[in-house]
Formats: structure tokens, sequence, C-alpha cells
């Protein structure tokens, strides 16, 4: 469910008139979805990326809020659920 939400959020950065920065971060929207799910699992099973990941949930928490405020604009079209996904649990 991340890839499909990392696509999400791209989308809702070009939806803002923005582009995307790095350009690796191109590169990353045009792979297909499976190969990025591979990818984030790979990342999942390194401990010290999940304990990086650990330490930021309450930003993270608070960045997906605020993409969802900005996804309530009827002109932004983008999967709010596969943002909405990407929240910790708590």
């Amino acid at each position: 469910m991340h890839a499909l939400g990392l696509r999400a959020c791209f989308g809702l950065i070009r939806s803002q008139g923005y582009e995307l920065y790095p350009r690796g971060k191109v590169r990353l929207e045009r792979l297909p979805v499976p190969v990025v799910a591979a990818m984030l699992w790979g990342l999942s099973r390194v401990m010290a990326f999940r304990v990086l990941l650990a330490t930021g949930e309450a930003e993270c928490c608070a960045l997906i809020e605020e993409m969802l405020v900005v996804t309530g604009d009827p002109a932004v079209q983008v999967n709010c659920d596969a943002i909405r996904a990407m929240k910790p649990s708590a």
C-alpha cells in the first residue's frame, strides 16, 4: 500500500504545480508499483531503517494530515485512500 501512497503523494506534489526534486524521485515515480513495493519491503528488513522511521512517526502523521487537507480541493485528483493508508497505525 505504501507504494501506491508514494505514487499518490508524487501526484499531489505535481497537482500543486511543483516538480519532483531531486530527479531520482522522477525515476522512482516511473517504476512499476510492484517494483517500488519490493524496494520498500527490502528497506523494511534493515533494522537501522526501521529505527529511523519509528523516530519520525509524529512527523509522518502530521505530514499526512496536511496532505489530506490539500486533497479536499476538488481540482486535486489523487488517491486520498492511498495517502491515508500510509499513516502509521496507533
